[in-house]
């Protein structure tokens, strides 16, 4: 039976809200969580341990490979982890809908040569030649996920992360890729610009949203407190209050996140270099964001790094690592998620 009017308008109005980004309570969030993906085949149940995170989206990252800087991207892999091939991919997709989890798919490079995980906001290459066999295998690896999903209504899709000066010094590409998508994919569209490098991508007036893999020095203890970790999040929540406005987009974290170590907030992308665990540190960095940053009407939310299958057991708090999982770190983010549901 064909749906009457007053069920079309319902409907075009709660997908205008759902893809808006626009919430007009500032308490109402997008509490997510990056899962990292493994080889291992996962089902729903090895989701499990999300619920209790109180987060209401997860973020997957379908990975590419770019082994040299004459290869292009080699995608649809399924020797990395399940979620970098299409088949699983989609699978993760179907799962986390199942569970009523919302779904933002960010495809990320790894760049393989050179040094094996140079991170791909060095990516340089030298001739005219190999840019355009990158872009081509970028704009199939991009456009293939656009499809994947738009056919399984994903709610929020992003161009890439991290991508330094690439979108600046091709930028005919990336209008046209841009555009390419817009036709393909129907929900919310983003980029996840790196913390050193947001007010520098050109095409904020392209998408839906500003997101920003926010890994900013907030203060640079071994030790940090709750009051440093505000006075560090108070200053950076003015600059991102100002872009925010510039610009008109509101804003959203890709990726936050500390290691469980002293130092953690000094440099949080990594790399603090402590072998000394620090629970306290992580936990005191994680609040302040909640404090300071949360409830702000230009911030529609983030995605706590990294979050992992077969981590949920006590014994594994003991460590440095991004995951906060069984750490006082959870606790807090599940406490607040809770709030801003």
């Amino acid at each position: 039976m064909k749906p009457g009017l007053p069920f079309i308008l319902a409907f075009c109005l709660s997908h205008w809200l759902v893809f808006s980004f626009g919430q007009s309570e500032s308490h109402h969030k997008i509490n997510g969580i990056s899962v990292w993906s493994d080889i291992t085949p996962r089902e729903a149940k090895d989701y499990a341990f999300v619920e209790k995170t109180n987060a209401n989206w997860v973020s997957i990252q379908p990975y590419g490979v770019v082994m040299t800087d004459s290869s292009g991207v080699e995608y649809n892999r399924e020797d990395i982890w399940e979620s970098s091939s299409y088949k699983g991919t989609i699978k993760h997709i179907a799962i986390l809908h199942q569970l009523g989890y919302r779904v933002f798919l960010k495809p990320h490079l790894i760049i393989k040569y050179k040094k094996p995980g140079v991170w791909v906001g060095n990516l340089k290459l030298d001739t005219e030649e190999k840019w355009q066999t990158f872009e081509q295998s970028y704009l199939e690896y991009v456009i293939s996920l656009a499809h994947i999903a738009d056919s399984m209504e994903v709610e929020l899709f992003s161009l890439g992360t991290e991508l330094g000066t690439f979108p600046q010094q091709r930028s005919d590409f990336w209008l046209h890729m841009i555009d390419t998508v817009r036709s393909i994919y129907d929900g919310g569209l983003t980029f996840c610009a790196n913390f050193d490098a947001y007010q520098e991508f050109p095409f904020w007036n392209k998408v839906d949203l500003m997101s920003i893999d926010a890994y900013f020095t907030i203060d640079n203890s071994k030790h940090p407190t709750l009051e440093k970790c505000r006075k560090g999040w108070k200053k950076l929540a003015t600059e991102l209050e100002q872009y925010s406005s510039t610009t008109g987009k509101k804003i959203l974290f890709s990726e936050f996140g500390y290691q469980s170590a002293d130092f953690c907030a000094l440099k949080p992308f990594g790399g603090v270099g402590s072998s000394n665990v620090n629970l306290v540190a992580q936990a005191n960095a994680y609040r302040a964001v909640f404090d300071v940053v949360w409830g702000k009407p230009w911030f529609v939310g983030g995605f706590s790094w990294v979050w992992r299958f077969d981590n949920d057991h006590p014994e594994n708090y003991d460590n440095t690592s991004f995951s906060p999982q069984n750490k006082p770190a959870a606790n807090i983010i599940a406490k607040n998620y809770l709030l801003y549901r």
